[in-house]
């Protein structure tokens, strides 16, 4: 599973491999989660590769470390900027693999979600879960007890962490568009980095 690049195919093989996200099989979705940053990481760099002469496309700061492949950029900006038509084609094949990964990992990301918000609580007690080199988009982790988790290396893109306690054992502090102040508990160390990079 961990080398489908196609949703459909993934979930696919979800339903047959795994079907639901339980005590047993967790440590195997998170493993899988880790798979889908690794290979978006790589498309990433990948895209950062493709050269684009200064000033051809226009700036975009948000999405600025995909280069030409960026969601901002039509295919019509796109064959202006770069008119070989090989690159073209590179850089729709890799759009298509950020995608259709970026969906994966989304959907990976709700079922660590949905069972860590079951069983690692403030009433139930902190849970030892790894969850280091994950990268959560969009996920739900309102009121979990990160408290004896490891989250080194660990990203909460535009996720919620409302009334959660944010104290793990290890921890990066990557919060990309998370309102961490919203947890009930919060380290110290996560205010003082957000701080110092504002």
């Amino acid at each position: 599973m961990a080398r489908l690049n196609s949703e459909s195919a993934f979930k696919d093989m979800w339903k047959i491999a795994i079907k639901n996200t339980t005590e047993e099989n967790f440590e195997t979705v998170v493993e899988l989660a880790r798979g889908k940053r690794y290979q978006f990481d790589r498309i990433v760099n990948d895209c950062a590769e493709i050269k684009v002469p200064p000033g051809k496309l226009p700036e975009d700061l948000l999405w600025n470390y995909l280069g030409a492949c960026s969601p901002k950029y039509t295919q019509e900006e796109l064959s202006k900027a770069i008119p070989d038509p090989s690159l073209q084609r590179k850089i729709s094949t890799l759009k298509e693999s950020m995608n259709s990964v970026s969906s994966i990992q989304w959907f990976l990301g709700q079922e660590i979600s949905n069972f860590v918000k079951k069983t690692s609580t403030i009433e139930k007690g902190g849970k030892p879960y790894d969850l280091s080199n994950v990268l959560f988009q969009g996920a739900d982790f309102d009121g979990v007890d990160f408290s004896q988790m490891n989250l080194s290396q660990t990203v909460f893109a535009s996720s919620t962490v409302n009334d959660a306690v944010l104290t793990a054992k290890s921890m990066t502090y990557d919060f990309r568009g998370t309102p961490w102040w919203e947890a009930y508990i919060v380290r110290r160390q996560v205010f003082e980095t957000a701080s110092s990079a504002n």
